[in-house]
């Protein structure tokens, strides 16, 4: 990857793609009578080894794997999402040692819930297009189920959370449920706080959801979202009310810097602009979908930022907040996935050429990690939620150059598992299954 420059700076201080870091968050708080400055250190890049995975049963009836992953400790099983409606698949754990992803073992199908399985409670405004399950959450006996709008322009009221509880062999939906601000900023992946933290920061709230920028990107975070929310099963209103960990808005309301409240990132991009079908050109002023890079070379979350699965490690040794980033680089624009651009060039978009939207040339994966004392420091007001920055950046695509991606490096699944030390991501698209059609992988990453 030698095309990105992994250091640039941010006003005097530096942002570093990848480890070590260099913090750009103020002094941290401690807490109480366990305190944050006491806790475990932030997990960092290496302390992860590329430990094996599987790969997911072919499935030409009840439509393949797509994203979203979620373990079952009790049954030893994992669920995924399939393609059929965003039907609700439980396949076998047979995850196993090995670095080539194309001779992991192959899981087989447990059972097909289908659709049913959500009670009918999906629901979104019909402005918002339809509902699509994008994350799962596994938490003793109940499977949440995360959704949004395929296209959701307006969705400030939207619900955005189904919780399924197994019990015996049957399932019962609750919900749907909605939250105290915009939908778009938990929709995406969910995971457990620390009790002890969340008893001291969040009021008690141990459920976190998350997001990025998301379908039709309004009211989205552009950089990772962090919201703890009211436990469904405790909560006396469909309405959940939430505490903001972290949030970076679209739009600053400072005219002078637009988009400020924006997560910094590298600046190795160039923006254009255009009517698809027509000459593009070069817009350094920056645009809605993507925002311009400043003079020092760094520049800001856009619509090539995609965020689409997080997990919290909680060890004794380890603990911090992983989310799964894949991000655009080289041309931006808004378009056909390819364009002509002035001077004779061509914008060619490595995914989805042949979808009108937002393109980036081509895409890399990035793993952002926040520690408990960044979040501790925007629960009490030390930092705004986006003047958080991440306490390290680095690619699991650079460090274990074994491992299968497609073309938007996008994980859409994760899940830590403190029994075994080891963090799940399910990489989307990884395994072609030919022409047109292909399969997530899951990869395993031992925590040292």
């Amino acid at each position: 990857m030698s095309e990105i420059t992994s250091t640039v700076s941010i006003g005097t201080q530096q942002y570093d793609l990848f480890d070590p870091p260099v913090s750009t968050s103020p002094a941290k708080p401690s807490a109480g009578t366990q305190s944050v400055a006491d806790i475990a250190p932030v997990v960092k890049s290496a302390d992860f080894t590329f430990a094996g995975g599987q790969l997911l049963p072919k499935l030409a009836t009840e439509g393949n794997p797509y994203g979203g992953l979620a373990y079952d400790p009790t049954s030893n099983t994992l669920f995924t999402i399939g393609r059929l409606g965003n039907n609700i698949l439980q396949v076998s754990n047979v995850l196993a040692a090995g670095s080539d992803p194309l001779k992991f073992p192959r899981a087989a199908l447990v059972k097909n819930y289908g659709t049913a399985i959500y009670g009918g409670l999906r629901t979104v405004n019909p402005n918002n297009g339809t509902p699509t399950t994008e994350g799962l959450f596994w938490d003793s006996g109940t499977l949440y189920a995360l959704y949004g709008g395929n296209y959701a322009v307006s969705p400030k009221a939207d619900p955005c959370l189904v919780a399924i509880d197994f019990m015996g062999s049957g399932q019962s939906a609750r919900g749907p449920y909605s939250l105290d601000v915009s939908s778009q900023l938990g929709r995406e992946w969910a995971y457990k706080l620390p009790a002890w933290f969340a008893q001291k920061y969040t009021s008690g709230r141990t459920l976190c959801l998350g997001a990025g920028v998301t379908s039709g990107a309004s009211h989205c975070s552009f950089g990772p979202n962090a919201l703890a929310v009211d436990t469904p099963a405790t909560a006396m209103s469909l309405t959940l009310t939430s505490k903001t960990l972290l949030d970076y808005p679209e739009s600053s309301t400072d005219r002078t810097n637009p988009y400020g409240t924006r997560l910094p990132r590298p600046g190795d991009y160039t923006i254009y602009s255009g009517t698809p079908g027509q000459i593009f050109y070069p817009c350094p002023a920056g645009t809605h979908q993507f925002g311009p890079v400043a003079a020092d070379g760094v520049g800001v979350w856009g619509s090539a930022d995609y965020a689409r699965a997080g997990c919290f490690i909680d060890l004794p040794d380890k603990q911090g907040l992983l989310v799964f980033v894949s991000q655009g680089y080289g041309a931006f624009w808004y378009g056909n996935g390819k364009e002509q651009s002035a001077g004779g060039g061509t914008l060619q978009a490595d995914c989805n050429a042949g979808a009108k939207g937002q393109h980036a040339q081509h895409c890399r994966d990035v793993v952002y990690v926040y520690g408990l004392a960044t979040l501790a420091a925007v629960a009490t007001g030390q930092l705004q939620p986006w003047q958080a920055r991440p306490d390290c950046t680095f690619s699991l695509g650079t460090q274990f150059p074994s491992m299968a991606w497609n073309c938007g490096h996008l994980i859409t699944g994760a899940v830590f598992r403190p029994a075994s030390r080891d963090v799940l991501i399910l990489a989307q698209g990884a395994e072609s299954l030919g022409p047109g059609d292909s399969n997530p992988i899951i990869y395993r990453l031992e925590i040292a």
